[in-house]
């Protein structure tokens, strides 16, 4: 559910900021695993 709307923001970013998208999945990646163990 949230996981789906930063999903859809991350299709809305420009091209130009692809460095930054990147950046925000990485951390993405790196805070998920804490949302599936956190309730």
């Amino acid at each position: 559910m949230r996981f789906g709307s930063i999903t859809g923001l991350v299709i809305l970013i420009p091209f130009d900021s692809y460095e930054k998208a990147y950046c925000t999945y990485a951390s993405l990646s790196l805070f998920y695993p804490f949302m599936l163990i956190l309730p």
